[in-house]
Formats: structure tokens, sequence, C-alpha cells
């Protein structure tokens, strides 16, 4: 009697157990999106369309661009954005991506990292740097940027030198008066 109910014990676990494996997520459909999103966001950006990056956004999302201080919301983030673009179109500048970017994804979590170029007005890179983006589907199964950040390559500007010493002032002479 006692080994069945161990072996009850035993079976009631491992079907336990076995409930609680998940099979391995298929990625490869969020992982395409992804990277089909990534490449409109940088169409939309050298076309100035500031509305349909903005809504690639989740409501909560933070964009972290480079010497610039975080813009939070999509508010700010249009503002920001339309900004940036306005000056790159100035300058004749426009982004590119480049190959070997990577994604991974989790559950309602994913990432997306990888590199870029600023292309100059005759159209060579005059920049390069890298991005990382971090997506979240929301309960309906839309994925949104959830925090976007890119940097530069380029080393970091030298500091400015420090100002020179003041001059000393030469000690004043005392006038010799007259005598009367």
């Amino acid at each position: 009697m006692f080994k069945l109910k161990e072996a009850a014990v035993l079976a009631a676990g491992v079907a336990v157990l076995a409930g609680c494996t998940q099979k391995p997520q298929d990625t490869a459909p969020i992982e395409s999106m992804i990277r089909t999103h990534t490449t409109a966001w940088v169409d939309a950006y050298n076309s100035g369309d500031a509305d349909k990056i903005v809504a690639g956004y989740s409501d909560d999302a933070i964009v972290m661009p480079p010497d610039a201080p975080a813009a939070a919301g999509h508010e700010a983030i249009k503002q920001y954005i339309s900004t940036d673009m306005a000056a790159s179109k100035a300058a004749g500048a426009s982004f590119a991506l480049d190959s070997g970017d990577t994604i991974g994804v989790a559950g309602n979590l994913a990432w997306h990292s990888g590199n870029y170029h600023v292309n100059g007005s005759a159209g060579s890179p005059i920049a390069t740097g890298k991005y990382l983006e971090v997506w979240r589907a929301d309960d309906k199964g839309n994925w949104l940027i959830l925090r976007d950040i890119w940097n530069s390559d380029a080393p970091a500007a030298a500091p400015a030198p420090p100002p020179p010493p003041p001059k000393a002032e030469a000690p004043k002479k005392k006038k010799k008066g007259k005598k009367k």
C-alpha cells in the first residue's frame, strides 16, 4: 500500500512539473516585425514624418538621444524628433542602418540592437554609432518601443583647457614725498 501511495505522489509531481514547462516561443514573426519597424523608423526620420515615428512608441516610452536630455512620453519625443530631423535635413544628413543587428525576445519583452551610420550631403558616411531599443507587447499583442537609446562612436570632445592663472600684480612702490 505504501509503494502505491509513493507512486501516486511521484506521478502527480511529474504531472505538475510537465504542466509548468513552456513551449519555446516562436520569435521569428516578432523579430521580423521589429526589423521592419526599425527600418520604417529610419525612413520616416529621413523623410521628416515625426507622427509616424511617435506612433511606434508606447505612451510611457523614453527616448535617450546623445548629447540631449531624455524625452519621456509622446509629446516630448515628438518635439525632440521634429527638432532633430529639421537639423539633420538642414545639414543634408540622413541615417542608414548597418547589417548585423540582433534581437532577443522573452515573453512580452524584446530588445533590438545594431549599428547605424550617418551620411552627409555627398552621400558618404560622416558618422557611425549604435542603438538599443527595448520593446514591450501590450495586452492586445501590439509591440511598441518602451526605451530607445543611440550614441555615436566618435570619441568625446577634449575638455577645454583651463583658464590661465591670473597675473600677479607687481607690488606698488610707495611714493616718496618731498620734504619741505
